[in-house]
């Protein structure tokens, strides 16, 4: 049977950055400052509630209360990058670096916000810095190998996500699976996909609820041809899952290598519904595009 042309990509989800760090505290040394601003606990409370606008205004007033608090810029550029804002994260976060250089929360979360934006080098730099303020901070070694890898720097970027491994702890489970599976989809880029295959294995080893990881597995076990592997994985990612379209697609489309039609028009029409929910009009498209292509290439009677 005829290959069919994929138009969405595979094996392409990266996740696992670790920023996005606790709310911070004030030192000792601030902590006397802080008590009489009574907006830093308005935020730190808001924060810890998810309540990210009303956590952005009052840490907004703690700024306005007292420039040189250095925690209340880092708190509001964590804020933001909850609220998607990277330039401000940015911004935040160099204010409370000004004001707290060895401080390595501020340039962790700094670094999410240039990667979040693809300043690949602005974030290698940052988590750079961050290992040398403190050299076993695993966030450091894995936010770095992602932008290594983003920019195409495998051996770098496995180099990274090796030495993230070596200083995780070991009954730190869900932290080594996700960074299992970014080595995992590092390897991916390579021609042997046997390590690939093995780091996401383990991280599911790890992390059984790994949705992702399931996704992906199954994306490389398609490119292998191994069809029936590529769908039973696609199916336990479904499970954890049910609402990623983009698995439904990638399902399809091996549905499709192994004859059967009927399923991949029905996952392909599931996925185009979802896409339409979601307002993902280019993916609504291309599913539909995809749909057309499999009329045009199936017979008629495997479509029913």
């Amino acid at each position: 049977m005829q290959t069919w042309l994929r138009v969405l990509l595979s094996v392409s989800l990266i996740v696992g950055l670790l920023g996005m760090t606790p709310p911070l505290r004030p030192s000792s040394a601030q902590a006397i400052a802080t008590s009489h601003i009574p907006p830093f606990a308005e935020g730190i409370q808001a924060l810890e509630q998810a309540n990210y606008p009303v956590a952005y205004a009052a840490f907004t007033r703690a700024v306005q209360a007292q420039e040189q608090l250095a925690a209340a810029y880092a708190n509001r550029c964590l804020t933001a990058l909850f609220l998607t804002h990277y330039r401000g994260a940015i911004a935040d976060c160099t204010q409370a670096i000004r004001r707290q250089p060895h401080n390595p929360e501020a340039w962790v979360n700094r670094g999410v916000a240039h990667y979040r934006l693809s300043n690949y080098q602005a974030a290698i730099a940052d988590a750079t810095h961050v290992l040398q303020v403190a050299p076993t901070d695993v966030r450091g070694y894995v936010n770095r190998g992602l932008a290594r890898a983003a920019l195409g720097q495998t051996v770098p970027a496995l180099t990274d996500f090796t030495q993230a491994i070596e200083h995780t702890a070991t009954d730190d489970a869900v932290t080594l699976a996700a960074i299992y599976l970014n080595r995992g989809l590092a390897q991916a880029t390579g021609a042997d996909l046997t390590p690939a295959i093995a780091d996401l294995t383990q991280a599911l080893t790890l992390d059984p609820q790994q949705d992702t990881a399931y996704y992906n597995r199954g994306c490389i076990h398609a490119r292998q041809g191994h069809y029936f592997a590529a769908i039973q994985d696609f199916d336990q990612a479904l499970r954890l899952n049910p609402d990623r379209p983009i698995v439904q697609v990638e399902r399809a489309i091996a549905y499709y290598n192994l004859g059967n039609s009927a399923q991949a028009v029905m996952d392909l029409k599931q996925a185009s519904q979802i896409f339409y929910q979601h307002g993902n009009t280019k993916a609504y498209t291309q599913a539909q595009n995809l749909l057309k292509q499999l009329y045009l290439q199936a017979a008629p009677s495997a479509i029913g």
